[in-house]
């Protein structure tokens, strides 16, 4: 499913993670359970704000035949070249969510790589649609998964040009 209208579940980075985690086989709607499975610690206020913004959004439902929440799509989309300020916002806390990881101690919980190269100008379209690509492949092959999840993780890459043949602008 695309979303058009992702400012309010992109409005902080634990809304995402409120709706992966309604995938738990024993999942519950309360504000408890809830920060109990998440690895930093938000206000009871924050989660109930969360799960208002799911419901209102329809990203979970009510299963009266299961008795349980679903998520109404197991695949969301938002297009990565949309770029305004609740999607900055989002980035930015994933970044900082990363370096408050990469800091830690539990190895075991983040996979970091880095890989900087030399690439010509007419490479990076093709570069940035195989990063598009790749992500969703992922989305798709582990989001349809049948099994339950044990885990909500983030993964995040970051395309940068860092320098580039031709002279800064400012530099004349």
């Amino acid at each position: 499913k695309s979303l058009s209208n992702y400012s309010s579940l992109l409005s902080s980075w634990y809304v995402v993670v409120i709706r992966e985690l309604v995938h738990f086989a024993d999942f519950e709607p309360d504000p408890k359970w809830i920060a109990d499975h998440l690895p930093q610690k938000i206000s009871k206020k924050q989660i109930e704000e969360s799960w208002q913004i799911l419901s209102e959004l329809n990203l979970v439902k009510f299963d009266e035949k299961t008795k349980k929440f679903l998520v109404t799509d197991k695949a969301l989309e938002i297009d990565p070249r949309v770029s305004d300020f609740s999607l900055k916002n989002y980035h930015r806390q994933n970044l900082k969510l990363a370096e408050e990881y990469l800091e830690g101690d539990e190895r075991g919980k983040r996979e970091f790589s880095s890989l900087t190269l030399a690439v010509y100008e007419k490479q990076l379209a093709s570069l940035r649609q195989k990063i598009n690509k790749f992500r969703k492949n992922i989305n798709s092959e582990f989001s349809q998964a049948n099994e339950e999840p044990d885990h909500v993780v983030s993964l995040n890459s970051q395309l940068l040009v860092l320098s580039s043949k031709q002279k800064n602008k400012e530099d004349g």
